[in-house]
């Protein structure tokens, strides 16, 4: 959990989008959930992204997992890197949702570094707001403010930047947190050998939008088409007028104002791609609501997060799928996400039946764990 002396709002006005801080001792007395042995397992697994950035005699190497000889690529000044680490273990899930109050649809993933002393990956920018979490050991970091530095690339697997001016140079303990919003280029290198947590928020952009942009216009069996009964002449046959590239704009914007869009959207936003694992001899509808009247455990699997919105009602979206629910049930599949506990079944009949269908639902995909 976070320092209780923590100020959220204080840091969402002040520094959330707008300029990095250091949280010392944001999460007392921290201790891994994880350590460099066990990180090395996640990066055999051919189903986790992983990579091995090392720099050896002024060269920089970029290896790519799954890895099984550590040996021929751990040399010189080198990090282990596994994305996603908060789809596949519980306890790195958890500590994602120590920052539960940036939205769900925002979160991207957990990634899991471990650097021998000395390492880093250079001086680099991302385009997501970033919370560098220390681990084990000691980290130097410095932080720079955007000044379009320019981009380096000393390995094709890697784009860096220029040396830039800290306007933060600093130390972190197991516990520190580092918050580094989108454009700020930082640069950090291990003093000790360290374990240090990235949980990355994202925000899409244009061409991300394109995807349920086209999903959408796929959906749509008849779409509006551009129209001018009042045509005139005019003296010049090459000229689009102004008032014509505002009709074909609207046309677009018209798509974007069709439940249709906001489905597609939700879906887009929701989809993390999770690992999930339909089981071969399902639950009955009957089995799981025996479970939910005993009070059994039920649990998300790692790492997911449903989102549901107002634009969108009746529905709650989990790993790019919508399911049919109610209000009533919304909110309860909700409380049980976030207590990761049953809540009380509700009093009503149909609030009652709807939920444990759709907890079976959910059971069977994969996304639901019965204990």
């Amino acid at each position: 959990m976070l320092n209780p002396n923590f100020n959220i709002p204080s840091f969402l006005k002040d520094h959330w989008q707008r300029s990095p801080c250091v949280i010392r001792n944001a999460l007392p007395d921290f201790v891994d959930p994880i350590d460099e042995h066990e990180l090395a397992g996640l990066a055999q697994e051919a189903e986790i992204d992983s990579r091995i950035v090392a720099k050896l005699e002024n060269q920089w190497h970029v290896s790519h997992g799954p890895f099984e000889d550590f040996d021929t690529v751990c040399k010189g000044d080198w990090t282990l890197m596994v994305q996603g680490v908060d789809k596949w273990l519980p306890e790195i899930s958890a500590l994602a949702s120590a920052f539960s109050f940036i939205p769900n649809w925002r979160f991207d993933d957990v990634m899991i570094s471990f650097a021998v002393p000395g390492a880093g990956v250079g001086p680099h920018v991302d385009q997501y707001d970033v919370f560098l979490i220390q681990g084990k050991g000691k980290r130097h970091w410095q932080v720079g403010k955007p000044n379009a530095q320019p981009t380096l690339s000393p390995h094709k697997d890697l784009c860096q930047v220029a040396a830039f001016d800290a306007c933060i140079d600093v130390e972190l303990s197991p516990g520190d947190i580092l918050y580094i919003p989108p454009g700020w280029p930082h640069c950090g290198t291990s003093i000790e050998a360290s374990l240090t947590y990235s949980i990355g928020f994202r925000a899409p952009d244009v061409q991300d939008l394109m995807v349920p942009l086209q999903d959408t216009l796929q959906s749509i069996p008849s779409l509006t088409r551009y129209t001018d009964p009042g045509l005139n002449s005019r003296a010049q046959s090459a000229m689009v007028n102004a008032s014509e590239i505002e009709i074909l704009e609207s046309l677009m914007h018209s798509i974007m104002q069709t439940p249709q869009w906001r489905f597609q959207l939700m879906c887009y936003l929701s989809d993390q791609h999770l690992p999930t694992a339909p089981l071969d001899v399902p639950f009955s509808v009957s089995e799981i609501t025996e479970c939910l009247n005993q009070e059994n455990t039920i649990t998300p699997i790692p790492g997911c997060r449903p989102l549901c919105s107002e634009a969108v009602a009746g529905s709650i979206f989990i790993n790019g799928n919508l399911y049919a629910a109610s209000d009533s049930s919304t909110a309860w599949l909700l409380l049980l996400f976030d207590t990761l506990k049953v809540p009380p079944l509700p009093s009503s009949t149909q609030d009652h039946i709807e939920i444990c269908q759709l907890v079976t639902t959910l059971v069977n995909e994969g996304l639901l764990i019965v204990d």
